[in-house]
């Protein structure tokens, strides 16, 4: 069981690793010669914007053209993002603290690149393009211009220019009458997408422009799920405990009930899910035995125990995507549940053909949670329905030196997302 953990443990971790799956995207590619093609791209949520991709004619075949920025002068992805070819001017000083530069150095290139259009059919458009960091592009009829952020260092201390408040001023300057509380809206502007994308909204608004927004992916994705199903529970003894002596526990089947949502980034990470859950479950075990009375006598004492435990355990898993596209999804993670366990059973019996039956309630001293680990794989059918099955394992649920109780929990569950 051990090494079986490891193992998984091993395989989702790896996965953190890995590049985006791709998946196939409905798109149109405009060519050098002006050709617009109809067909499918190998779409992995670009988290830095991409220099190549795949283009397939048909969204079944497996043969595809690989398209470089050289190639193709624009591409959009149907409700994705939508790509323009520009030559650029790129300021490419680090802005990690570690890596940061004095102030007075430069480090600038010019490059050809696919832009991710923001806005754009106004007066001012809005690019951006990310590698080690982020570049916010406007566009007028100037050409292209990168709105100026840099990080520098000052000895030990960082010193931030914010050039692009004073750039998107300047978009201003041909109107007859600035307002001032817009003014004050661009002092107040972060570089960032949500900001910038607001901000340059407002500009073509006072310079009595139209405007187009490419709607993007979310940068976080959350799914709400309700499901139910049930399994098998199996509960094991470990350790020397005198009552238990000869004495084989049954198994149970368990109701299972759950709730939660799964939560991805967007770019580059809908590989992997964070899984927050909400679950409910219930066994009831039973285990019966003998054992001699003493030594030489023939005696027999007949035993038998009875467990009925509810759960209702909060869960985090990871699950990472190993097969994906549009259609489906199938998934192997692992996770952690800690388990509010409550006891409507707790039954040690004794009998004997001397004595009638002695019975004792809360027989053992249970803890009021405990903590198990889940490996959790499934079958996601769209984006509204999922089959999936639970182990919980290594989870002990009594605090007792000498002897424990764990659980084997395999579930089958049908969830229903909204």
């Amino acid at each position: 069981m051990k090494r079986t953990a490891f193992f998984l443990i091993l395989l989702v971790s790896s996965g953190l690793h890995l590049h985006a799956q791709s998946v196939r995207k409905k798109a149109l590619v405009v060519n050098n010669a002006g050709d617009t093609l109809q067909g499918w791209i190998a779409y992995k949520n670009w988290r830095k914007n991409p220099i190549s991709f795949d283009f397939f004619p048909d969204s079944v075949l497996k043969s595809s053209t690989s398209y470089q920025v050289k190639d193709i002068p624009f591409f959009a992805i149907a409700g994705q993002d939508s790509y323009a070819r520009a030559i650029v001017n790129k300021d490419n000083r680090p802005v990690k603290v570690p890596d940061l530069l004095p102030e007075s150095e430069s480090l600038s290139s010019t490059d050809t690149v696919w832009l991710r259009r923001l806005l754009y059919d106004g007066k001012v458009e809005l690019y951006m393009f990310t590698d080690a960091k982020n570049h916010f592009y406007i566009h007028t009829d100037r050409g292209f211009e990168e709105l100026e952020y840099r990080v520098s260092s000052r000895g030990t201390e960082m010193f931030t220019q914010r050039g692009y408040i004073k750039q998107l001023k300047l978009l201003l300057e041909s109107t007859r009458s600035i307002s001032l509380e817009l003014l004050n809206q661009i002092d107040r502007t972060d570089y960032k997408e949500s900001d910038l994308v607001k901000i340059v909204k407002k500009i073509n608004e006072a310079l009595g422009s139209s405007y187009m927004e490419e709607k993007s992916t979310a940068k976080i994705l959350t799914h709400f799920f309700a499901g139910a199903g049930g399994g098998y529970s199996v509960l094991r003894l470990s350790g020397n405990y005198p009552s238990f002596e000869n004495m084989a526990f049954s198994g149970s089947f368990v109701p299972f009930a759950t709730a939660g949502m799964d939560i991805s980034a967007s770019r580059n990470l809908q590989d992997l899910i964070f899984r927050l859950e909400l679950s409910y479950t219930s066994a009831s075990h039973r285990a019966e035995g003998h054992r001699k009375m003493s030594i030489g006598s023939p005696e027999i004492t007949y035993t038998s125990y009875e467990v009925q435990q509810s759960n209702i355990a909060p869960s985090l898993a990871v699950l990472y995507n190993f097969l994906r596209n549009d259609s489906r999804k199938i998934y192997l993670g692992l996770g952690a549940a800690y388990h509010f366990a409550f006891y409507s059973k707790n039954t040690y019996t004794r009998k004997t053909s001397m004595q009638d039956e002695n019975i004792t309630e809360d027989y053992i001293s249970f803890p009021k949670g405990w903590l198990g680990m889940q490996i959790k794989t499934g079958y996601k059918l769209g984006n509204k329905w999922e089959v999936g099955l639970n182990a919980l394992l290594l989870g002990s649920f009594n605090n007792h030196l000498n002897f424990s109780l764990s659980s084997n929990t395999y579930t089958g569950q049908l969830r229903y997302f909204f």
